[in-house]
Parts: structure tokens; C-alpha cells; sequence
């Protein structure tokens, strides 16, 4: 294997779980980057090759992370390029948060907030509004 295929087997899986994070279908995170259901399918499932950093871009808009940790998760960044997610007060509130919930009951906090982010995206309303 390739280091290019090793780097983008770890970029398909992060696309895949921050879409569904989102309440996005794969159709819909495709009308989103302007790219069919059928190419996000084949980049979530390793069968892509590694997209250009502008689509990364794209990508990152759409699923509402940044830029850097898309292409950290590309492998366009290493390691020390990454950006520190503890600098960000609302990822350190949730780090800690995790800590303290038992491993068994992640499964079901993950639906939790997939159902909430659903239920806002079905209202109309943003994470952020």
C-alpha cells in the first residue's frame, strides 16, 4: 500500500462520520461541494483517490470543520501543522465531558446528537444560530 492510500483510508472515515454527524445524506453533502452521491460515496469508502486541497476546502466548508483539519486528516499537514483542537474552549468542555461518560454509553450520546443536529436542520436552523 502506498502512503497516498494509507493517508486517504484515514480521510474517508473522518468524511463519512462528520457528515453524519451533520444529519447530511451523501447526496447532500455532494450538492453541497458541487461532486454526485456516488463520488462522496467512493471517497467515504476508500475507493477515491485523495482529493485536491480545494476540494478538501470544500469539504471542510460543508461539514463545518477547518480547512487544516481536513488536510490534516489528508495528509496534506503533519503532525506539528495541525491545528491544537484544545485551544478551542467548546472541544475542551467536550474533551472533558467524554472523559467522564462511560465507553458503553457513546453509542447512544452519538445518536443523541445526531437526532439534535436533525432535529435543527429540520427546523431550519444552524448549530450556530
Amino acid at each position: 500500500m502506498f502512503v497516498g492510500e494509507r493517508i486517504a483510508r484515514m480521510l474517508g472515515p473522518a468524511i463519512k462520520e462528520l457528515r453524519e454527524t451533520l444529519g447530511l445524506t451523501q447526496g447532500e453533502l455532494g450538492d453541497l461541494i458541487g461532486r454526485p452521491q456516488k463520488w462522496v460515496s467512493r471517497l467515504e469508502n476508500n475507493l477515491k483517490e485523495l482529493p485536491e486541497p480545494d476540494v478538501i476546502a470544500a469539504l471542510a466548508t460543508a461539514l463545518k470543520v477547518s480547512e487544516s483539519t481536513l488536510l490534516h486528516a489528508a495528509g496534506y499537514l503533519q503532525d506539528s501543522d495541525a491545528p491544537d483542537p484544545l485551544k478551542d474552549p467548546r472541544l475542551t468542555f467536550w474533551a472533558a465531558t467524554l472523559e467522564q461518560i462511560p465507553e458503553e454509553d457513546e453509542p447512544f450520546l452519538r445518536e443523541v446528537a445526531r437526532a439534535y443536529i436533525a432535529q435543527r436542520k429540520r427546523e431550519g436552523r444552524g448549530l450556530l444560530d
